[in-house]
């Protein structure tokens, strides 16, 4: 019998698992580890071919209808295939080799009945897609576009990796990550930020534009350039400069700003709207400055704005913004106009590190 469950797996793999993409104009070679193969029973062989047919329609009908056809164009040479099996150390992997053009996605069998494979085929065909079209691009930038295509395909955010940025809010947005760790605080911030960037600044148009890149740019460069080819009138979304301060900030605050009944302000709000990283309460004047000398570029911290006074808060590597924990939400730069009011009890602290 077991026998006879592998001749029919066999005979499917052969036959219906390569998914037909006009997107390649060919076919994507979804192969299984013979290791695993050889242990499956007629039932288990039935369910892997509907898992992997799942996968096809998934590519067909989710994932190439969102990618524009001047971009599809990319991958015409590009040879992807999709590999699962057990030996892989993590749920998915990528691997490009730019000589040969080609792309394999590898897939931990474990995962095909995990309620996220959707989402991790969406965010490895991405990088298949992404190298084709910037293969020298920063990994800061590729997992943050890669988590935001997730989103698009699915309309799910990756939970795991966004609590863990709020957990280590500290985390550099720009930094390297290590193949064999889980980089998940990395990548939950950069899932943050390029959601955020996606939300305030054009959408798909802002998005497909830092996918296919401008040719000697990357990184911070590639965003500016982007950014002032949009043109766009809000100031988070004048360079990467302003859209990351706006961003921390944003994180810290994450509420919609009422300044007049009917003009709701965003640029302080992020989406989810319940990703409000804890406020830091210090018990001296040196442990809020130990607190603030440690703080990395480009990160912040919220802090009740009549404990940063008594402590004589100082950061002169930081731009620090002012914001109403009440309705409506406002905030600001202009601490003297705080004062005047005798509000300092309604507000906290928002320092963003600039420099080091």
């Amino acid at each position: 019998m077991k026998f006879l469950a592998m001749l029919i797996l066999n005979v499917m793999l052969a036959f219906c698992f390569k998914v037909h993409s006009q997107l390649l104009n060919k076919s994507i070679n979804i192969s299984v580890e013979q290791e695993i193969l050889s242990t499956l029973n007629e039932f288990e062989s039935h369910q892997l071919s509907q898992k992997i047919q799942s996968i096809r329609f998934f590519l067909q009908e989710k994932v190439e209808p969102l990618i524009p056809m001047g971009l599809k164009q990319s991958l015409r040479n590009q040879k992807v295939s999709l590999h699962i099996h057990r030996r892989l150390k993590r749920d998915g992997l990528t691997q490009n080799a730019h000589e040969q053009y080609t792309s394999q996605i590898s897939i931990h069998y474990s995962t095909l009945n995990s309620s996220g494979l959707m989402a991790l085929i969406a965010h490895e065909f991405f990088h298949t897609l992404h190298f084709s079209l910037s293969s020298d691009e920063y990994a800061w930038v590729k997992e943050g576009l890669a988590q935001v295509f997730e989103f698009l395909v699915t309309g799910q955010m990756n939970w795991v990796n966004l609590n863990a940025a709020m957990m280590n809010p500290f985390t550099k947005l720009i930094d390297t990550y290590q193949i064999e760790k889980s980089n998940e605080a990395l990548y939950g911030h950069s899932q943050l930020y390029f959601l955020y960037l996606y939300e305030r600044c054009g959408k798909e148009k802002l998005f497909w534009k830092l996918v296919e890149g401008i040719k000697g740019y990357k990184g911070s460069r590639l965003i500016d350039k982007v950014l002032e080819s949009m043109n766009l009138p809000e100031l988070e979304c004048k360079n990467f400069d302003e859209s990351v301060i706006h961003f921390e900030v944003a994180k810290m605050h994450n509420k919609i700003q009422y300044s007049k009944p009917e003009l709701e302000q965003r640029r302080f709000f992020i989406s989810p709207s319940n990703i409000t990283p804890n406020i830091q309460v210090f018990s001296s004047k040196e442990s809020l400055s130990q607190f603030i000398e440690s703080m990395p570029v480009l990160s912040s911290a919220k802090i009740p704005l009549s404990q940063f006074l008594s402590f004589d808060g100082q950061c002169e590597k930081c731009i620090i913004f002012y914001a109403h924990t009440k309705f409506p939400f406002n905030v600001t730069e202009d601490l003297s106009k705080i004062l005047n009011e005798g509000k300092v009890q309604d507000y906290v602290a928002i320092p963003v590190k600039i420099n080091d």
